[in-house]
């Protein structure tokens, strides 16, 4: 199939000249413009699809890397149709039929998305020797803060042909952070960036990005004692390995209340995860007020990050000493204060309906997931916590989109992540003294 629509595409586009080749990690394609930003578009792919059941070409463009792997997976499940495949990245799609005329166009920004098939997206495709070669534009469309148009030039293989290219990195940055982060108008100097792999979410992994003013790069777990402001001014984000923010804590020195959450007013730009390290700019795009407090970040950053996935493994049997003889207790000598009795980690109160719960006893976390909205469980599991002798400190930060609970239980604590998903919540636990058997 593939090769008859190249065939046909060649001589009905016979006219159209070939759009000079550039190299994807030295020249942008092209610019997609929303209302309050401008996304450089440096990653092209093109592939074969289908419109209203007639064969097509979509030619798709990013600021980042385009899964490629997720194209194939969703064209195969769908009978070579993409019509259910939506990256979550930023990205413009563009389909054309099989004249070679732009016909459709799908787009999605950091914070909106869209499609339109009106006369203000033009543009044209040749195919030769299984490379998509071409060009298209969307003028100025939509209102208020959904204006929208994009302009891009392409020359890529076809996935599926023999011409077709693996995905090119961007140039590599040198390593390090700068920028500005500021709370309620005072700067922070954030020196320090790392980039560990999170515990993933919506069963995808997750990467945590880790902003401080001190060093935290020998702490193993930085996150929380981050968001305590342990490392000074901080700022934690969760991502998906396209860029997609999961979750955002703001820790300034100049906030009443630190380590809160605000995912809904940051994106990632011009992210990449290559060549053993991850980088890109952090920014909110201007000053943000949560809890009546304000604050901003505008970071450019390169970390080294190697992605992992925690696995358990059985120790070795260790050789038991001898146990010491005992002498008979001393009637005269009291008796010691008992300690608070341990509990172990499969022991703990889950809320009700509790589903998919990991144990990871190397790091001393669970997860799992629960119906419900993110408030409806934390009240639920802050119940069930509580009648099993746990007590909150430090206060809780709930809201629709993130809760973060902190218990103590004895010597053992807890600091609990809740965060919205398909058909309700996920629900991670870091631990302190728990007994992991």
């Amino acid at each position: 199939m593939l090769r008859s629509l190249i065939a046909l595409l060649a001589v009905a586009m016979a006219l159209v000249p070939i759009v000079p080749s550039f190299a994807q990690e030295a020249k942008p394609a092209g610019k997609f413009t929303t209302a309050s930003k401008e996304h450089v578009l440096t990653h092209v792919v093109a592939y074969q699809t289908k419109l209203s059941d007639d064969p097509a070409i979509a030619v798709m463009a990013s600021d980042r890397p385009i899964n490629v792997a997720e194209i194939k997976a969703a064209l195969k499940k769908d009978d070579g149709d993409d019509q259910n495949y939506f990256p979550s990245q930023p990205y413009v799609r563009v389909k054309f039929d099989k004249d070679g005329k732009a016909v459709d166009t799908t787009y999605k920004s950091n914070s909106f998305s869209g499609s339109t098939n009106s006369d203000a997206l033009t543009g044209e495709v040749k195919v030769d020797g299984g490379r998509a070669v071409g060009k298209a534009k969307l003028a100025k469309t939509g209102r208020d803060h959904f204006v929208v148009s994009f302009e891009f030039e392409f020359n890529v293989g076809i996935i599926g042909s023999a011409a077709e290219e693996a995905q090119k990195s961007s140039p590599l940055a040198k390593l390090g952070v700068s920028g500005t982060f500021k709370g309620n108008g005072k700067d922070a100097k954030i020196a320090f960036v790392s980039a560990r792999t999170g515990d993933g979410f919506a069963d995808k992994p997750s990467i945590d990005l880790i902003f401080t003013e001190r060093d935290h790069s020998k702490d193993p777990r930085p996150t929380i004692k981050a968001s305590f402001g342990d490392y000074g001014s901080a700022i934690i984000i969760s991502c998906h390995e396209d860029g997609q923010i999961i979750g955002c804590q703001v820790s300034h020195a100049a906030h009443a209340k630190r380590g809160f959450s605000s995912i809904g007013k940051i994106e990632l730009d011009q992210f990449q995860v290559a060549s053993g390290q991850v980088q890109g700019t952090l920014s909110t795009h201007g000053e943000r007020e949560v809890f009546g407090e304000t604050w901003e970040v505008n970071l450019k950053f390169a970390a080294p990050y190697k992605s992992q996935v925690a696995k358990t493994e059985a120790k070795p049997a260790e050789d038991k000493p001898a146990k010491p003889e005992t002498s008979k207790p001393d009637p005269n000598k009291p008796e010691p204060a008992k300690p608070a009795a341990s509990l172990k980690a499969k022991d703990l109160a889950l809320p009700k309906g509790a589903t998919d719960v990991k144990y990871k006893a190397i790091v001393e976390m669970l997860d799992f997931k629960c119906p419900g909205d993110v408030k409806t469980v934390a009240a639920e599991f802050s119940k069930s916590l509580a009648a099993q002798g746990w007590k909150a400190e430090d206060g809780d930060l709930v809201n629709a989109n993130t809760a973060i609970l902190n218990r103590k239980r004895g010597e053992a604590t807890l600091t609990i992540f809740i965060k919205p998903a398909s058909g309700g919540t996920t629900v991670n636990l870091h631990t302190e003294g728990l007994e992991w058997e």
